[in-house]
């Protein structure tokens, strides 16, 4: 099993410890007292502090729409997006750290065949966000992009993919036929779905792209398939060193979801209290149609821990041949079959399980058994079981 983990787990919860702390300290009641010849003479209790922020001058803010390129300055800031913003092809834009963008309606910005350079820094993270949180924005799309796009210490949030397919696909950051890096970032109450249930990957959403996406932390978010990450249509995007919890998936994959004719390498996660009904995958729903498309996922290195699902509570397997090693799949839950890992697939494409350990899984309606070894549809190897309530089952489909 990786370091890679347990470093990640102690960064994340460090992380979560200075967001809890307030950056200023309660004002409500402000008490002055002027002394004269070392006597009190006055007190004052204050309980607002408007005069005070009457006499600040007021925040410097640009509106923007349409096409744009060069520097977003952090003097500018907030950049408010008043209609649709594009980089145009061939061209680029750079966003300083510490800047705001803040979108006044449902627009999005687009990055079209250039390039995106939005890199802020652990104090100075940059904000993409909506005025209007219940409205939300149509967030950032990349749309072939440079490759060498980079989306680096930024806050995406209430993004909202909505509409017909395939637009609705994608809520805070859609990437499409490109691949760019995405990487300490923390992405966060973001959708997208519609009636049909077309929706996919709230937070991140790949189509056709072999991106890297790292060390993020991507958190309640929702969407029809893939909550957290959501990976379509070719490519072998990698998804590494993220935590990702407390996302939702209404037809499958509570946190990712691969979608048919993709390769994702997924490791060194922390894939935690994620959801999903339907299909099922609380945490991870992987359907890259190995039959069909000789695509597969490599899972590998990952705690997979706590998350719930119809089926598969930690991972759901349908005609995938997945390769899933060295992983921790612990105290995950189903409401009918495989608290830990639920397979449905045909004969010749059987997940590749090894190193793997299975810890206090847990169904509510149905017991596993074991694989039925003359459909071979998992293999195992050097696999520890440890005591809980059905941890795998495997179901064939002729």
């Amino acid at each position: 099993m990786s370091t890679g983990i347990l470093s990640h787990c102690v960064s994340i919860v460090g992380y979560i410890q200075t967001k809890r702390t307030p950056h200023f300290a309660p004002a409500n009641v402000v008490q002055f007292q002027i002394q004269r010849g070392g006597t009190m003479k006055y007190a004052m209790y204050l309980t607002t502090i408007v005069a005070l922020l009457a006499c600040a001058a007021k925040a410097p803010a640009t509106d923007v729409s349409g096409d744009q390129t060069g520097t977003w300055t952090l003097a500018g800031s907030p950049y408010y997006l008043v209609g649709d913003v594009r980089v145009p092809p061939g061209q680029s834009l750079t966003i300083e750290a510490g800047l705001q963008i803040i979108a006044l309606g449902h627009f999005k910005l687009t990055v079209e065949a250039s390039r995106l350079t939005a890199v802020g820094t652990p104090g100075q993270p940059i904000l993409m966000t909506a005025q209007d949180q219940d409205a939300g924005w149509r967030g950032l799309r990349l749309e072939a992009s440079d490759d060498a796009t980079y989306i680096s210490y930024c806050i995406v949030e209430y993004a909202k993919g909505t509409g017909s397919y395939p637009e609705v696909r994608g809520g805070g950051i859609m990437i499409r036929n490109c691949s760019p890096t995405v990487s300490n970032c923390e992405i966060r109450f973001n959708y997208s779905g519609n009636d049909n249930y077309n929706g996919a990957g709230a937070g991140i959403c790949t189509e056709s792209s072999s991106a890297l996406i790292l060390d993020n932390f991507v958190h309640d978010n929702f969407a029809d398939s893939g909550g957290g990450i959501c990976t379509l249509d070719y490519g072998s995007p990698t998804i590494r060193g993220n935590v990702v919890t407390d996302n939702r998936g209404l037809i499958g994959g509570g946190v990712m979801y691969f979608g048919a004719r993709s390769s994702p390498l997924i490791e060194d996660n922390v894939i935690m209290g994620n959801f999903a009904q339907a299909y099922g995958g609380g945490g991870i729903n992987s359907w890259t149609g190995y039959i069909y498309y000789n695509t597969q996922a490599t899972i590998r290195n990952n705690l997979i821990v706590q998350n719930t699902a119809t089926n598969g509570g930690g991972l759901y397997c349908r005609y995938d041949r997945a390769i899933i090693t060295n992983n921790i799949i612990a105290y995950n839950s189903a409401w009918i079959r495989g608290g830990g890992i639920y397979a449905l697939n045909y004969p010749g494409q059987a997940p590749q399980v090894a190193n793997c350990i299975l810890l206090g899984e847990h169904c509510s309606q149905r017991d596993s058994g074991l694989p039925c070894p003359r459909y071979r549809l998992a293999d195992f190897n050097h696999l520890q079981r440890y005591p809980g309530r059905l941890d795998r089952h495997w179901q064939h489909r002729r």
